[in-house]
């Protein structure tokens, strides 16, 4: 989000909010900040039984220095077994957060680093559901033949194809100038060859229960005289987090892999590939979480799954190094958004619900103080 274009209409707006008094080194910006606040606020939901709420509403309050938000979500069912050949599919999500410019006073000439402090918490979570004790998906297995096979020749300035595929029961048939091709056909330097086959099967119904999404907080210092805005030059925040939870019933596989023989002026090349199987029936948790990056993930049978993540801000912060003019106007740009979506599909029984509790009381994303040294 941007809340003001062109440097000119931020400038003028950061200076109608008032001007500080030049600082002293060391100098420390504290609660009630001076500046603009922009927040983010949507929700949506689609689907059968699907709703989304704000709990509370996003902002960041520049006087305490806390903002934040606390919303809700879920994707529902259609309540009853569907009949056979329908499926269907729920949604539901949000994405919050707030914008905040804070204001500073004079950056003193021997200042090498602005400081932006932080401090709170807040907690994601995540429920996903069958809506039942087994992995029951209205699904079949359909299974797909392909071989397809082209030659060139008369100096590759003639051509023909055939292609041919079996699709859940259905034979389909491509080809081209077939007749034309010369019999025998000669594998010399003028003259072309490949072929192609392949047979796999695939779940014709995917069921899934699913909650992904991220939070993402960072910081920018502008210097609104120049024009020029810096990003942080390190931080001991965690400014990412991103996570995913399922339960799910799908199945890809393979039993002879594919195989590829080609003709290719004068030499031979054969290509294959083993057999595979791509099982994705159970449950999965994922999280990715910096600083410092790191992930974990984990798998098992369970038709319910959840996930809770507390984030603690406290005692971190961004930072940046740099050299400062004291006759030039800077702010700090502080921002936390979050970005979530519930699905469920043809689970006839199941469910996926998220929660973000940022809100200022217990819970929320504090700018402690600024620091100028």
């Amino acid at each position: 989000m941007t809340l003001l274009t062109g440097g000119g209409a931020i400038m003028i707006a950061l200076l109608m909010v008032g001007n500080a008094a030049a600082a002293s080194a060391n100098t420390t910006v504290s609660p009630a900040y001076k500046g603009l606040v922009a927040p983010e606020n949507e929700i949506y939901a689609d689907g059968c039984a699907s709703h989304g709420k704000i709990v509370s509403k996003p902002t960041f309050h520049l006087k305490t220095g806390i903002g934040g938000g606390q919303a809700t979500g879920k994707a529902g069912n259609c309540g009853k077994k569907l009949p056979k050949g329908f499926t269907f599919y729920s949604e539901a999500g949000a994405d919050v957060g707030f914008e905040a410019l804070i204001k500073l006073p004079s950056i003193p000439a021997s200042t090498s680093n602005v400081s932006a402090n932080l401090g709170g918490k807040y907690t994601v979570s995540a429920s996903t559901s069958t809506g039942s004790h087994s992995f029951s998906c209205p699904s079949s297995i359909s299974e797909i033949i392909v071989n397809d096979t082209e030659w060139e020749w008369n100096s590759f300035s003639s051509y023909a194809y055939n292609d041919t595929e079996y699709d859940n029961g259905v034979w389909y048939n491509y080809s081209y100038n077939t007749a034309s091709i010369p019999s025998p056909f000669n594998f010399n330097s003028t003259t072309y060859y490949y072929s192609f086959s392949e047979t796999y099967y695939y779940s014709t119904v995917e069921c899934y229960s699913e909650v992904f999404g991220d939070t993402d907080m960072y910081a920018d210092l502008c210097d609104v005289t120049t024009d020029i805005c810096s990003s942080y030059s390190g931080t001991d925040a965690s400014y990412f987090t991103e996570f995913e939870v399922e339960v799910t019933n799908y199945t890809d596989y393979s039993l002879t892999g594919d195989t590829e023989t080609e003709w290719d002026q004068g030499t031979w090349y054969n290509y294959s590939s083993g057999a595979y199987n791509d099982n994705n029936t159970g449950s999965t948790i994922f999280n990715y979480q910096c600083s410092p990056c790191t992930s974990t993930s984990s798998h098992g049978l369970n038709t319910t799954q959840s996930y809770t993540s507390v984030t603690p801000l406290t005692g971190e912060s961004f930072w940046f190094l740099g050299t400062f003019n004291p006759h030039d106007h800077y702010y700090v740009e502080f921002n936390f958004y979050y970005y979530v979506t519930a699905l469920n599909e043809n689970w006839v029984k199941g469910s996926s619900s998220f929660g973000l509790n940022a809100a200022t009381l217990g819970n929320g994303i504090k700018l402690t103080s600024i620091t100028m040294t």
